[in-house]
């Protein structure tokens, strides 16, 4: 999943649930155009992850 600059994690966590809905097991998500540093990254993969579950 390529996101764009200023995409909401909302928008991203509710993709990853329709692919899941849908039969898919894995994703890729690149947060090269979301997050400026490891922390931002961090900050995302814990919201995805915790919306998940």
């Amino acid at each position: 999943m390529n996101l764009a600059a200023n995409t909401a994690i909302e928008d991203v966590t509710a993709a990853i649930r329709t692919l899941a809905d849908s039969g898919y097991a894995d994703v890729s998500i690149d947060l090269l155009f979301v997050a400026d540093s490891n922390l931002d990254k961090l900050h995302w993969v814990e919201q995805i992850i915790g919306s998940q579950r």
